[in-house]
């Protein structure tokens, strides 16, 4: 039977410190918050990603699997002027042993902070709380492209950059926190391998009476081995209160989003599975994450049922990945 050690920590926090100079953030950045994207403007898998290092400090780290011409993975970390409101740099420090052929790489680094830095800035007054799409000329990637933000990604809030035609260029690939000063997550980040069949034919088929109780308990089930759900009650009446004494802007499931749907320690969420709905008593998260230490993917569902004033009943359903997407009719039926 599978271990099913995959879980969803319900916490919120809303103590904050830091922000990329000029913008204002949704939900300032704390030190180790991270992102990666999928750069689709080379012709190998290449990534890119952004570290809060410290409060003054960016990190900027490119990976590439096969690359063209110079190393495959260089770090550059960036001192910033913490009293600018713009992208002024104090400093830098590299990782790798560079060479003359890597030079066209790190003006392409330090483009990529600069232009996001200030387009993301000229958007502060904007709600972020609705995925926000806006279309503009950007040289670098073709062009007129559309640049997709949303509230859950740190740093600059950017999901995607796509095309005229709405394909990717630049996407979040994954997202999350550093748990200490030794966690080596951001510098070991090499993409996602074996992801599951996302276009895996769907058997239609009704599983509802496949379910057990564990230890005869009604609120724990499984569905063989490819499957399990528990449900759970929670208030987060405190939570909006605290909410409100932070000033930030966020309801109760945004601020739950921002903190829960997030890698950390040996899980990596997978940013393009994500799906948010907000609307109605009874919101639902789904995203797709994978377990380094059982090498395993898995599909979550958290439905949450509104009871009273802010008193939820949470169902937490986590799916063996390849097993979502061929019976992706039945579990999305029950989010409904």
């Amino acid at each position: 039977m599978r271990k099913w050690s995959i879980s969803i920590c319900l916490v919120f926090m809303v103590s904050f410190c830091f922000a990329v100079p000029g913008i204002e953030p949704v939900f300032p950045i704390s030190s180790g918050e991270y992102v990666f994207y999928r750069d689709y403007t080379f012709s190998g898998e290449t990534y890119i990603g952004f570290l809060q290092y410290d409060d003054s400090t960016l990190a900027i780290r490119y990976y590439a699997k096969n690359p063209e011409s110079g190393l495959g993975d260089i770090t550059v970390y960036i001192s910033l002027n913490p009293k600018s409101d713009f992208i002024d740099m104090t400093g830098e420090k590299i990782v790798g042993n560079v060479t003359a052929e890597d030079t066209e790489t790190l003006n392409y680094l330090h483009d990529l902070l600069y232009e996001f830095a200030g387009r993301r800035k000229k958007l502060n007054n904007r709600d972020f709380f609705s995925t926000l799409r806006i279309s503009q000329d950007y040289v670098q990637f073709g062009g007129d492209v559309t640049m997709i933000y949303d509230y859950y990604i740190p740093i600059f809030n950017l999901n995607r950059i796509v095309d005229e035609y709405g394909s990717p260029l630049f996407e979040a690939v994954t997202f999350g926190t550093l748990l200490s000063s030794s966690d080596t997550a951001f510098v070991d980040f090499k993409g996602f391998q074996n992801l599951p069949n996302f276009s895996a034919k769907d058997k239609k088929e009704d599983l509802s009476k496949k379910w057990a109780s564990m230890y005869g308990a009604d609120d724990m089930k499984v569905l063989g081995e490819d499957a399990f759900s528990f449900i759970m009650n929670l208030d987060f009446g405190s939570s909006v209160d605290s909410l409100k004494e932070s000033g930030i802007k966020a309801s109760w499931f945004e601020s739950l989003a921002k903190t829960s749907i997030t890698s950390s320690g040996d899980l990596l969420v997978y940013a393009p599975s994500i799906t948010l709905t907000k609307t109605g008593d009874n919101p639902v998260m789904k995203f797709l994450s994978y377990s380094k230490e059982e090498d395993m993917y898995a599909f979550n569902i958290l439905i949450f049922k509104n009871q009273k004033d802010y008193t939820y009943q949470v169902e937490n359903i986590s799916i063996y990945g390849d097993f979502y997407y061929e019976n992706k009719k039945y579990f999305d039926s029950l989010a409904n």
